[in-house]
């Protein structure tokens, strides 16, 4: 499908969390906006979703739910 290593996503998507909570839709747009990360944003969603139960980031809400679930930096 893509190029791009688990690794090079996750690296993205921590380059666009914080400290504060932000909806998950809110950091997949950033990625896709300013990375060179090419993919649809339910595939990079599948990566924060990883990420969240690898405990990179904390999560609050349904994390199946982009639009409706927020995440941040531990």
């Amino acid at each position: 499908m893509s190029d791009f290593t688990p690794s090079e996503i996750r690296a993205a998507v921590l380059g666009q969390a914080t400290h504060r909570f932000q909806k998950i839709a809110m950091i997949i747009s950033k990625v896709m906006l300013n990375s060179e990360i090419t993919l649809p944003d339910y595939a990079i969603h599948e990566v924060v979703i990883d990420m969240v139960s690898q405990g990179e980031l904390a999560s609050q809400g349904d994390v199946q739910k982009m639009r409706f679930s927020k995440v941040k930096l531990p």
